[in-house]
């Protein structure tokens, strides 16, 4: 009997594990926002701005160092491309996850000002410049 028991703990013990870790998953979501940049400029820390759509304007990496979990070299590179973007007229994609604790209070696909904020960081984990 003692050894039914402990099977049936220890199954309930990785069942509870697993829902924790499922729920966990569920909350973090990652979307991207799409448009036309309508805003680019740097703070004098070496952070990034830019704005999309003119739905705020986010923080998104520092050329001085990493922040967020962007790096600098990433940064740089992201900056070439935002700048190519933004005198050509072409339109970017900024990926984000909600499992970066500075993203995690906006709702994922929600990507207005009211959810996304103004002069707020939100760092993406990926950049695309669509041809």
């Amino acid at each position: 009997m003692k050894i039914a028991h402990f099977k049936h703990a220890a199954l309930c013990g990785l069942a509870g594990v697993f829902l924790f870790l499922s729920a966990n998953q569920a909350m973090a979501a990652k979307f991207s926002c799409t448009g036309p940049l309508t805003y680019l400029g740097f703070f004098d820390t070496g952070r990034l701005a830019a704005s999309i759509n003119g739905q705020g304007v986010w923080s998104i990496c520092s050329t001085d160092g990493t922040w967020n979990g962007v790096n600098a070299a990433a940064c740089k590179n992201w900056y070439g491309a935002l700048l190519t973007a933004y005198s050509t007229q072409k339109p970017v994609e900024l990926y984000f996850d909600t499992a970066n604790s500075a993203n995690s209070s906006i709702a994922a696909g929600d990507c207005s000002k009211a959810n996304m904020g103004h002069w707020v960081a939100r760092p993406p984990y990926f950049l695309h410049v669509p041809n």
